[in-house]
């Protein structure tokens, strides 16, 4: 099951957004205005796999956003505002690829990427 809201105007994703729809597998918000993301925007979406919000402007993500998102297997953040990547993705053991080209990145801490076992891709350009 996929979400396609590319090339819209969302400014932010809100807490409740996805409460409605746990079977979701792939969520794109391409080409949005998305600057803030709500903490738990995602935590509904249990089966979620692929996420991409390429192309936004977003600054900050805070640590637990995917947390609850233990099958996924894909997140595309490339082409935002992101500075610092501050353990988004520890202990998501099936996550295979990030993309973050084309960010502003300052800082990744220690623990960003910790027991994320399956990480064969790992793009920052």
């Amino acid at each position: 099951l996929t979400l396609d809201l590319n090339s819209n105007f969302f400014t932010k994703l809100e807490k409740n957004w996805f409460h409605c729809m746990p079977k979701l597998k792939t969520l794109t918000f391409v080409s949005n205005q998305i600057q803030e993301i709500d903490e738990g925007a995602f935590h509904y979406l249990e089966r979620l796999e692929n996420v991409d919000l390429s192309r936004n402007k977003i600054i900050n993500i805070a640590k637990n956003t995917f947390q609850k998102n233990k099958n996924i297997r894909t997140i595309d953040l490339s082409h935002n505002h992101l500075h610092h990547i501050k353990g988004l993705f520890s202990n998501l053991h099936q996550l295979s690829e990030i993309f973050l080209a084309e960010n502003n990145i300052l800082e990744i801490t220690d623990d960003a990427f910790q027991n994320a076992m399956a990480l064969t891709v790992l793009n920052l350009e």
